[in-house]
């Protein structure tokens, strides 16, 4: 909800001034209720013995590297598509009050999203729902060019992105808990985190790249094929 907000107190106020109002916003919110509601607790700690041979038993097969190809390869689309949507709907000749408000869409769909991944996971096994999931948001990444410049084709296409939005936050935690445990989770996830927020940092740059080189046409594709491979290699590691 906070895209649209955004793009309004741009429009009002300009970029300077909506930064500002953002930040003295977020502080009066997000700084008491940290202070408020987290609390300090110790928890038992895992031999480091143990957690080393579990890391390293990890890291030595298969299902530990198709998760790190997964949630890398996808993590770099979704960046892409959160820092340069805006700019594209407005490229394809959007207002940008309404690219900002169409973006924002991203937001209530990850919510949607995770709601019903939960929810399949009941009847089918959480790697396949997620790798269903990045399939559609491939999808729609690949239709934005094809009918984005409408309003109802970007409407439509940004919610069959954004229901996948929020869907590998909540996965990778739960496969990585799932097949190892909880001892050794933060050391491994740790080093997921090596390539995927290295991906996320350097996907939005690069795609900005490859826009001005080529056009946006094939950043929406470039979106779309780590979606597949995050696809596939869910489905790979469900397999083993």
């Amino acid at each position: 909800m906070f895209l649209p907000l955004t793009g309004l107190l741009v429009e009002r106020y300009g970029w300077r001034q909506a930064l500002v109002i953002l930040a003295i916003r977020y502080g009066a919110l997000a700084i008491p209720l940290h202070a408020l509601v987290v609390r300090r607790s110790r928890m038992p700690a895992a031999k480091p013995g143990r957690r080393a041979d579990l890391v390293r038993e990890a890291v030595r097969a298969r299902p530990f590297w198709f998760l790190v190809a997964a949630f890398t390869a996808h993590g770099g689309g979704v960046s892409v598509i959160g820092v340069l949507l805006v700019t594209y709907l407005i490229h394809l000749g959007h207002a940008p009050v309404f690219a900002a408000t169409v973006a924002g869409l991203l937001g209530m769909l990850s919510v949607t999203g995770r709601v019903v991944t939960t929810g399949l996971r009941r009847r089918w096994a959480a790697a396949p729902v997620a790798a269903a999931v990045f399939a559609v948001q491939g999808l729609g990444a690949l239709l934005l060019p094809v009918v984005g410049e409408s309003a109802a084709g970007a409407i439509g296409c940004v919610p069959l992105f954004g229901i996948g939005f929020g869907v590998g936050t909540i996965t990778l935690p739960y496969l990585l808990a799932d097949r190892y445990g909880t001892v050794a989770y933060a050391s491994l996830s740790g080093r997921i985190a090596m390539f995927s927020v290295a991906d996320k940092a350097l996907a939005p740059p690069a795609a900005m790249a490859l826009a001005q080189a080529v056009g946006y046409g094939w950043v929406m594709g470039a979106v779309a094929l780590p979606c597949v491979v995050a696809a596939f290699a869910l489905v790979a590691y469900h397999r083993l």
